[in-house]
């Protein structure tokens, strides 16, 4: 999964997905030459949702993936969490299908106090 980097990686790393999105729509185009353009359209529209899913979980993922340097403190006893990896969350939006990653933290004290930011 994608942690946070620079603008310019993650323009580089959404671009490489919509380039497989244009040469896919260009490789099914060579294969269906007497396609309508309301065909060529539903097959944008399918390589469309291929792209953007994971192309949105690149701009999420790689800015801010809840990873703090101290440690947040325990919403109920506040003692400090522990940071216990990344834990990822699958979204079904309207432009696909992604996978979000959040820090996640448990409370020590707290029998399995959990948090898991950013909301």
């Amino acid at each position: 999964m994608t942690r946070p980097m620079s603008r310019e990686k993650r323009k580089a790393a959404f671009m490489k997905k919509a380039e497989e999105m244009f040469t896919e729509l260009e490789e099914w185009y060579d294969q269906n030459p007497e396609a309508s353009f309301e065909e060529i359209e539903r097959q944008a529209r399918q390589a469309r949702r291929k792209m953007m899913g994971p192309g949105l979980g690149i701009v999420v993922n790689g800015r801010d993936v809840g990873k703090t340097e101290e440690a947040p403190p325990c919403p109920a006893c506040g003692q400090a969490l522990s940071f216990k990896g990344y834990r990822p969350k699958t979204i079904y939006g309207l432009e696909g299908e992604t996978e979000l990653e959040r820090a996640y933290y448990v409370c020590d004290v707290c029998d399995a106090q959990t948090f898991f930011p950013p909301g």
